[in-house]
């Protein structure tokens, strides 16, 4: 099997939060030349970012929430 049809099947197969990715991917790259590693990579790196961001958002919240008096210390 040719590496663009697998690369087009993964990132079909991905979930809708990675939907904005898979469309830069599309845009931005030639899907024609990029390996299963590089593919890798991106996703991980993505989800990372993704990761972090919402920790950071989640203990932003609780501070903000311990801050307004709801929560005793």
């Amino acid at each position: 099997m040719e590496n663009k049809v697998i690369v087009q099947k993964i990132l079909r197969s991905l979930p809708m939060r990675f939907d904005a990715k898979i469309f830069v991917l599309e845009e931005r790259l030639d899907l024609e030349n990029i390996n299963m590693d590089e593919l890798h990579e991106i996703l991980i790196a993505h989800e990372m970012r993704t990761n972090q961001d919402n920790s950071t958002k989640r203990g932003d919240d609780f501070m903000a929430y311990k801050k307004a008096g709801k929560i005793k210390q």
